[in-house]
This record gives C-alpha cells, sequence and structure tokens, in this order.
C-alpha cells in the first residue's frame, strides 16, 4: 500500500515521462512512467485480477508477455 501511495503522489507531480523505477520491496520494477506502474500494480495485487483457484499445487502459468512481467511478481 505504501508503494501505491507513493506512486500516487509520484504520476501527479513527477516530470518523468520516459522510463521510471520502482522499489517493490526486494523487487526493482522499470516501466514507461508512473502511471502506468501505478496502474499495474494496482489492477494485480488490489484488484487482483489474476487471482484464480488451481487445481493442482504447483500450477502451469503461461505469461503472454503483454505488459512489464508484473504477472511474474504476483505469481511468485
Amino acid at each position: 500500500m505504501k508503494t501505491l501511495l507513493r506512486l500516487a503522489i509520484l504520476k501527479r507531480w513527477s516530470s518523468a515521462k520516459k522510463g521510471v523505477t520502482v522499489r517493490l520491496g526486494q523487487y526493482i520494477i522499470n516501466g514507461p512512467d508512473y502511471h502506468v506502474i501505478s496502474t499495474l500494480l494496482k489492477e494485480k495485487f488490489v484488484d487482483e485480477e489474476y487471482y484464480f483457484s488451481p487445481d493442482d499445487v504447483r500450477p502451469v502459468i503461461i505469461d503472454g508477455g503483454a505488459n512489464i512481467g508484473i504477472s511474474v511478481l504476483y505469481f511468485k
């Protein structure tokens, strides 16, 4: 939650438009701008768009690579 609050401030006040870096715990996320990273983190971790109940304890997950790899962090 702290990261999302920080991103909300950064996307409003930062002039960075080309490539930004955000630390999420032990991970470093690179993205095109703060708005994109903020939106993706909210969709995946707050709204839990990727949540599902697997039939197996070790499901196989295939990521089509349409974004910046946030799904990898979600499924870790």
